[in-house]
């Protein structure tokens, strides 16, 4: 094996009876070497994107999967999922946000959804059904924030 020993571990882990392979039979043995030296060294200087993993952990625990299987212990996972529900500083305290001005004709228009890392909001009447089946896609809704026309501003 060249490469994706950690691959295979993950895939024993998952209880996985196969994974998929690529052979290389067409590297020379020097070729070989070399891929592997060049494989490690590039997971050496790899880094995470902490804002996209913690979506991917976010999504996974709303998926009902177990996040122990992903390598990562509780605290980290726990941090993750805090930062991204919370954007704070070093110092605790939430990061002053800069707000564009405001178009004088508007964006959105009734009917469009804006997705928003893993929630989705829809322009639209609360009060009309089929607003909700555009908006959830048949998937069941955690929350629901409504301004419907019962003089709640």
């Amino acid at each position: 094996m060249i490469a994706g020993h950690g691959r295979l571990a993950a895939a024993g882990k998952l209880g996985m009876d196969e994974v998929p392979v690529i052979e290389l039979a067409h590297l020379s043995p020097t070729q070989k070497r070399a891929l592997i030296l060049a494989d490690n060294r590039i997971a050496l200087d790899a880094g995470w994107d902490d804002e996209l993993l913690a979506l991917e952990f976010a999504e996974l625990a709303d998926a009902g999967y177990d996040l122990a299987l992903t390598g990562f212990n509780d605290a980290e996972i726990d941090a993750l999922l805090a930062d991204e529900l919370c954007d704070v500083e070093g110092d605790g305290q939430a990061e002053e946000s800069v707000l564009p001005e405001v178009p004088e004709e508007a964006i959105s228009r009734p009917g469009d959804v804006w997705v928003l890392g893993r929630h989705r909001l829809l322009c639209g009447d609360a009060t009309v059904a089929e607003n909700y089946d555009r908006l959830l896609q048949g998937e069941p809704a955690d929350m629901v924030f409504t301004d419907p026309p019962y003089n709640v501003n």
